[in-house]
C-alpha cells in the first residue's frame, strides 16, 4: 500500500465529527471513515514504519487497530469526569 498523502476528504470528515461526536453518526458513516481515515493511515504506518526500522531495528509499525493506530471511540482512560 503506498501512501499518497491524507486526502482533504479525511480533513472534511474530521471537521464534520467534531459537531457530530457521537457513535449513531460514525457507524453511519463508517464507509467515508474507512476510505478517508483508516486507509490513509495504515499506508503511512506501513510506509514509515520501513523508514524508522532503519533507524530503529527493534520498531513495529503494525498498521492496524491497538497497534500502531487508535480506535476512535473514546477512550475511558483519558475520560476525566
Amino acid at each position: 500500500m503506498q501512501f499518497n498523502g491524507f486526502p482533504k476528504e479525511g480533513l472534511q470528515f474530521l471537521d464534520k465529527i467534531i459537531v457530530n461526536n457521537s457513535k449513531e453518526w460514525l457507524d453511519a458513516n463508517r464507509d467515508d471513515y474507512e476510505k478517508y481515515i483508516v486507509e490513509p493511515n495504515k499506508a503511512y504506518v506501513e510506509e514509515m514504519g520501513e523508514h524508522l526500522q532503519i533507524l530503529v531495528p527493534t520498531i513495529n509499525a503494525i498498521p492496524n487497530t491497538n497497534k500502531s493506530l487508535f480506535r476512535i471511540y473514546r477512550d475511558a482512560r483519558f475520560h476525566l469526569a
